[in-house]
């Protein structure tokens, strides 16, 4: 398994090489391996320059199931940043950690991703293990922030990779559970109909992506959540916090 600090060190290295694109002669650009996301990473630090993004803030950060999730409109009564691009996997949401999630010093980090990567035949095992880099990366930089990580969600589009997901989410779960700081939380469940299946009505015509009913229902849930996270003392334990 690759090293945080690995990690870290080759998403420095492409923001390096896209900000060097002018002085590089056009004739190599096919050799360098630049990030397909580095467009969308871009965009996120342009708004930065424009604006005083907030310290403190619940950072939201993962693939489109957070990057299509109206965090400012759902949550009024909080600080939020949205860092979600669709499409992303955890390595992709690693590549760019520093430059997206470590220099906001957020006070809790909302965290969804996996389903992409169950999607392009990564295994339950890997999907755990490329989270736990996340984790422990994150123990080092940010000490203090705690961590949710929303469970991986059913959908109609992707029901038969369900099982793969569920195996995912139990060895995620397993791993919150044993550390501090760190919180597993299921959406999914409030997501499946009366017979065990997805309720397409809260999901979007593609049946992968959340719609607005769908987004109500995981705000409404998540929002619990965070109220016994941002109300408990620094010093409380979970077991405090009515797991």
């Amino acid at each position: 398994m690759l090293s945080y600090k690995f990690l870290g060190l080759f998403g420095c290295l492409i923001a390096a090489i896209a900000t060097d694109t002018a002085k590089v002669d056009v004739s190599n650009s096919k050799e360098q391996a630049v990030s397909p996301w580095e467009e969308s990473i871009c965009e996120f630090e342009q708004w930065d320059a424009k604006n005083t993004p907030p310290r403190n803030a619940i950072l939201f950060v993962g693939s489109s199931s957070i990057r299509g999730w109206k965090t400012a409109q759902c949550f009024p009564e909080l600080t939020v940043i949205n860092r979600g691009f669709g499409g992303s996997t955890i390595p992709d949401v690693l590549e760019f950690t520093d430059r997206i999630v470590v220099k906001y010093h957020p006070k809790v980090i909302v965290f969804y991703c996996g389903d992409n990567d169950i999607a392009g035949n990564t295994t339950p095992e890997t999907v755990r293990n490329n989270f736990v880099v996340f984790a422990e990366g994150m123990a080092q930089q940010l000490p203090n922030t705690p961590i949710i990580f929303i469970s991986i969600k059913p959908s109609g589009s992707r029901w038969s990779l369900w099982p793969r997901m569920q195996e995912a989410n139990k060895l995620i779960k397993t791993y919150c559970e044993d550390h501090e700081k760190l919180y597993w939380l299921d959406l999914g469940s409030c997501l499946l109909g009366d017979d065990g299946r997805p309720d397409d009505s809260l999901y979007s015509d593609d049946r992968l992506h959340l719609s607005d009913k769908g987004y109500a229902v995981w705000t409404n849930q998540l929002r619990v959540r965070l109220q016994r996270i941002l109300e408990k003392p620094c010093a409380a334990t979970k077991e405090n916090d009515g797991r």
